[in-house]
């Protein structure tokens, strides 16, 4: 009787199969980077949001002004108004121009229009229409101007910060 000598070896223990935690180290980088590129497009859209809201109140606050004159034509209380318009409008986008007064106020809206129409023109009103007694009748010009100006404010400020 031979003695087989494989029998008395013990069978091959394996080893515990590889489980999935902890994760390797480029897994941890690539979850880092997904994060960051969620928490970047929600960073993103956010800002778009409230750039289009912002630019939609705006747009209905100079609608409501203009609608207010259209059925009442006061003047002198239309240019107040569009005057207090145009100071937060610019405020918003240029928090700098707040101290801006007069003719420098003037200058300052004539960057965002072709010609100097707010300190040599039609925008003169602002300065000296809402402290007269009879302000001008016809301030369309004014009302256009405005709306130019704005949408000008806006999209310029929106092409250099890409929000």
């Amino acid at each position: 009787m031979t003695n087989n000598p494989l029998a008395a070896l013990n069978d091959i223990h394996l080893p515990e199969p590889i489980g999935w935690w902890p994760l390797a180290l480029g897994w941890y980088v690539i979850l880092i980077l997904a994060g960051l590129a969620i928490v970047g497009l929600a960073y993103f859209t956010i800002q778009r949001v409230q750039h289009r809201r912002r630019q939609q109140a705006l747009q209905q606050t100079l609608h409501a002004i203009t609608g207010r004159y259209r059925t009442s034509p006061n003047s002198s209380e239309l240019i107040a108004e569009l005057s207090v318009y145009l100071r937060r409008l610019v405020i918003t986008y240029y928090p700098d121009s707040a101290t801006l007064s007069g003719q420098d106020w003037l200058q300052f809206l004539d960057q965002f229009v072709e010609q100097p129409n707010f300190s040599q023109g039609t925008g003169k009103l602002l300065l000296t229409a809402p402290y007269q007694k009879n302000a001008p009748n016809n301030c369309s010009e004014l009302i256009q101007l405005i709306e130019t100006a704005s949408q000008k404010i806006i999209t310029t400020k929106r092409r250099s910060h890409a929000c």
